[in-house]
């Protein structure tokens, strides 16, 4: 929602802009006839009347926009005002207007200076790519280039005697060409990917969502996302070879399918000029001008509400630098939901140089956890403490409640220290509740929850908590994450078993606590399973804080 109406405010603010240039343009065209043409006194009335309601117009858009982003009291009905406005317009007017005002009334009216003053910074970071003169060039350069779309098919009509009205107008046809621009643009990935032994997990076109979570493929629709709703394509590469190259060629392949997708939909709307399908042919002549510009805006390297241009992400990783660091170390983390592989077999040098690239960044917290995460499957404890001690240095950074939820585990399994486990715990609770996320569907509540009431003393308690998040670990995927959670659970419910009835045997233990209903899972296959990897504590080279 925070991306929508970033990317809401942000069009108010050009459109605007756009209005109030046209509005002055209109008017010395008026004062021009005055000298030349000697217009009628009705006829220039009109026009300069004309020309002062556009400036109004178009002032009052970038006004609301500056309000909201600095969260004026009065913004929610200067906005709600101009988009009642805006849906006179017909195109993408309309569309602003439809959107400004679902933004500003219901449940999201409480929240609307929350969505739009939104907390991702778009300021360019050190070695990104990006420039900031190119930040705000950007958005006037797509509107620029739906301006000159639309001029330049309107003027392809009139030279061709091609029909004017088309089965498809106004906002139909925009949401279809919309939709399909950015669904031929995330095939692109999506081959490229695939091509490039990357498997799909994420598929993002407009309103409609696919993704796979723990292991089961999950679909959402949002009717906003018919209306801007954008794109993306998340891949995990299957192995480490060549990792650098292969996320390149990816990236490469959205705006290569925007590209072969111009060139097509150009040549059918060609053959449709002199067919009896004639009146069709702004249909593909559309796609092709609107995926042509989605080519090259996609190619400027800049960070949007969304993250980073395909042409900054290119940038970054041919670069080699920092931020490659943190893409590589990112997308081969992703590989451990996909695959067999453990966090333990991921580079830890990778790693390394990625915690210490991301100083002071969003992406910290979530590298510094899939370290820790590395170093506890090999057994380097120390060394886990170490990144979990210079995570807790830099609270700020840490706004997830699920990474919240996580540090919390890991402060009462690594640190022992139930009271700041318990104060994190409940920061994260409370940070989820504003979110509307519910930490009871996470096996790592649970467990956390498990793991304090053990340390408080509570063991029949602690044995309830467990028995929750181990049914919730048994029913996810054999992939390498998940085993290294489960193995997990099993270390700890072992040592608080060991301490109080001094050794137990693992597969009773698990005998007894049961599986959760509708779960067949043998229990020799779970033990062959979460026994942990070969521990190669010499061999592990530290990590910066």
């Amino acid at each position: 929602m925070a991306s929508l109406a970033s990317f809401i405010r942000t069009s108010l603010l050009i459109q605007g802009a756009v209005e109030i240039l046209l509005g002055v343009l209109i008017g010395l065209n008026g004062f021009r006839s005055i000298l030349f043409a000697r217009p009628s006194r009705f006829g220039l009335a009109v026009t300069l009347i004309t020309a002062l309601l556009t400036i109004v117009f178009g002032g009052l858009q970038c006004i609301s926009a500056w309000a909201w982003k600095r969260k004026k009291p009065y913004a929610r009905r200067m906005v709600f005002f101009v988009s009642i406005l805006n849906l006179t317009l017909l195109g993408f007017g309309s569309i602003l207007g439809g959107i400004g005002i679902y933004l500003c009334s219901g449940k999201r009216a409480a929240s609307f200076l929350e969505y739009g003053a939104s907390k991702t910074s778009r300021e360019p970071r050190p070695g990104d790519g990006t420039t900031k003169w190119v930040q705000y060039a950007w958005p006037a350069l797509s509107i620029g280039w739906w301006v000159f779309s639309s001029f330049t098919l309107a003027e392809l009509a009139i030279v061709r005697g091609l029909p004017t009205v088309a089965p498809l107008q106004g906002i139909p046809l925009i949401v279809l060409v919309t939709f399909m621009t950015v669904l031929i643009h995330e095939l692109g990935h999506c081959m490229a990917g695939w091509a490039s032994d990357f498997s799909l997990f994420k598929l993002h076109v407009g309103p409609l969502l696919a993704f796979r979570k723990d292991g089961r493929w999950r679909y959402e629709f949002s009717f906003t996302g018919l209306f801007g709703g954008g794109g993306a394509a998340g891949m995990a590469p299957r192995h480490l070879r060549n990792l650098r190259a292969r996320m390149a060629f990816l990236t490469a392949g959205g705006p290569a399918g925007s590209l072969l997708c111009s060139v097509l939909c150009g040549l059918i709307s060609m053959l449709l000029l002199d067919s009896p399908y004639a009146i069709w042919w702004k249909v593909p002549a559309m796609i092709s001008m609107w995926a042509l510009g989605d080519f090259f805006l996609n190619l400027i390297p800049i960070l949007g509400c969304t993250g980073y241009s395909d042409g900054a992400v290119l940038a970054q990783l041919i670069e080699g630098g920092a931020w490659a660091n943190i893409r590589l170390a990112m997308a081969s983390a992703t590989m451990t939901t996909s695959t067999t592989a453990r966090p333990a077999e991921l580079d830890p040098d990778m790693l390394r140089k990625a915690v210490a690239s991301s100083d002071g960044y969003p992406e910290q917290p979530i590298l510094r956890l899939i370290s820790m995460m590395h170093y506890i499957d090999h057994g380097n404890l120390p060394q886990a403490r170490i990144l979990l001690q210079s995570s807790l240095q830099k609270p700020e950074l840490l706004t997830d409640p699920g990474i919240m939820t996580e540090i919390a585990f890991y402060i009462a399994y690594l640190n022992r220290d139930a009271r700041q486990a318990r104060a994190w715990l409940e920061e994260a609770e409370k940070s989820a509740k504003a979110k509307q996320h519910d930490l009871k569907n996470d096996l790592e509540f649970w467990a956390c929850s498990a793991i304090l009431y053990w340390l408080q003393g509570n063991v029949s308690k602690a044995d309830e908590e467990w028995k929750v998040a181990w049914n919730l670990a048994l029913i996810k995927p054999p992939f390498g994450f998940y085993a290294y959670e489960r193995w997990l659970l099993a270390e700890v419910r072992e040592e608080w078993v060991s301490k109080q009835v001094g050794t137990t045997s693992l597969g009773s233990l698990i005998q007894g606590v049961g599986l959760s209903k509708g779960v067949e899972v043998p229990v020799n296959n779970v033990l062959n399973e979460i026994k942990p990897l070969p521990r190669r504590v010499t061999a592990q080279p530290t990590v910066s804080s």
